[in-house]
């Protein structure tokens, strides 16, 4: 599979996940000598392990991280577009497709609301 920008490639993993009920997230990408990105990889957002970052360990935040392995790695060829070198469809989790409209990457602002928020 092919795309013509890594964005475009991000745009077809998002529908994909929302159609499917999980959010996406870019998790790596590698430049390359010349400054330019050569590598992305987007990955769920459940994906990896979590951090504990409360002060108070009497009262822990519950935890959304776990060892989910759905991901879409693609790479900048010599020709100039982007291919998918792996790509893991399956998540390890519950989906909820009509949750996920809630999830921070698929998550739409109208312009008129955003003037009124900013």
């Amino acid at each position: 599979m092919e795309f013509d920008t890594s964005n475009e490639a991000y745009l077809y993993y998002s529908r994909y996940d929302k159609e499917n009920g999980f959010a996406v997230a870019k998790r790596t990408s590698q430049k390359g000598r010349d400054g330019n990105l050569r590598h992305v990889s987007f990955e769920c957002t459940r994906a990896g392990k979590a951090r504990v970052r409360t002060s108070n360990p009497i009262k822990p935040r519950p935890q959304t991280k776990i060892v989910c392995h759905a991901c879409f790695h693609i790479s900048l060829f010599m020709d100039g577009k982007w291919r998918l070198n792996r790509v893991f469809l399956e998540c390890n989790h519950e989906q909820s497709s009509e949750k996920c409209r809630f999830y921070r990457s698929n998550r739409v602002l109208d312009e008129h609301v955003k003037r009124k928020l900013y």
